[in-house]
């Protein structure tokens, strides 16, 4: 999504209902992703949806990984 974005044309609401329906429970789905930005959780959410189905075949049959680590001294 270009940084000048604001996210208008992505609804947070379908965002909220999509991960809902999927069963995963959005916390803090306001939150700004982004600073400088209207982009928030939701709005990713939404957006992720609205690219998979062109997205996914493009990832198909490639290695990914999240991983989340917390910040260590």
């Amino acid at each position: 999504m270009p940084a000048e974005d604001s996210g208008a044309s992505l609804d947070p609401v379908i965002g909220v209902e999509i991960a809902q329906a999927l069963g995963v429970k959005l916390s803090n789905s306001d939150k700004v992703m982004y600073p400088g930005t209207d982009i928030t959780k939701a709005h990713l959410v939404a957006y992720y949806a609205a690219v998979a189905d062109r997205m996914l075949p493009h990832l198909k049959d490639r290695p990914l990984c999240w991983s989340v680590t917390p910040i260590t001294i």
